[in-house]
């Protein structure tokens, strides 16, 4: 979350992480930057496209808002679930694209399923050809109205997918489910790694490369462990 460069009453939004995420890419130190679990409506979309205009350096913000209604509708079915103990859901995805990546821009950046998929269509300047750029955020722990967001997610993807068949892709994001045990901190897979909807099936199926599992066949790096 913290992407809102301003709060409502016009102050600047203290640990706001889109100056940050911003300097990567400016510096040159990246080409792309995604935000995932944003917490970004319409009004906070814009607010973010517009900050980053506004550095006049090339860098472009496409960004996939989420809804109150759905935001509203998914936390209400986390809170009834005793395995995800309630925890507020902040969708809604932000993507920094330097100015090499940017100009090449040769259509609107298409969103769906309210904050969770974004896609970037683009030409990279160095004309080594279309580039196509998919940011994910699965629903966590889903249960309720969920479980029927993640799978119009799955089925998102999966026509996404076949449409791009031969293109160059990237697929960036959260998926929120995990294809080995290994990748589960305590070795145990969990029913929504192994459900029909959970997004690596949609990867696997359209032959995609997990590169982090590729370069690091064995290492076991976790970004989250639970406290007990």
């Amino acid at each position: 979350g913290r992407v809102a460069p301003f709060s409502t009453s016009g102050a600047p939004t203290v640990g706001c992480r889109l100056p940050l995420a911003h300097d990567l890419i400016s510096s040159g130190r990246f080409d792309i930057v995604v935000i995932v679990e944003a917490a970004l409506d319409a009004g906070t979309a814009r607010q973010a496209e517009r900050f980053v205009r506004k550095q006049g350096d090339g860098v472009v913000a496409a960004s996939a808002p989420t809804s109150h209604t759905v935001t509203k509708a998914v936390a209400r079915s986390a809170a009834a679930d005793s395995a995800s103990g309630g925890a507020a859901v902040h969708a809604g995805i932000l993507m920094l694209l330097s100015e090499s990546l940017a100009e090449g821009y040769t259509e609107r950046p298409f969103h769906a399923c309210s904050g969770r998929l974004l896609h970037v269509h683009t030409r990279p300047k160095d004309n080594t050809g279309d580039l196509h750029i998919v940011a994910l955020y699965g629903v966590a722990s889903p249960s309720g109205d969920g479980v029927t967001i993640q799978a119009d997610l799955a089925r998102t993807l999966e026509r996404l997918l076949s449409s791009l068949h031969g293109e160059r892709v990237i697929v960036v994001g959260d998926i929120n489910a995990v294809w080995h045990a290994m990748d589960r901190s305590r070795g145990q897979l969990h029913s929504y790694d192994t459900s029909e909807h959970a997004l690596w099936r949609a990867l696997q199926a359209a032959h995609y490369t997990d590169v982090h599992r590729l370069r690091h066949s064995s290492a076991r790096h976790f970004s989250y462990h639970h406290s007990n």
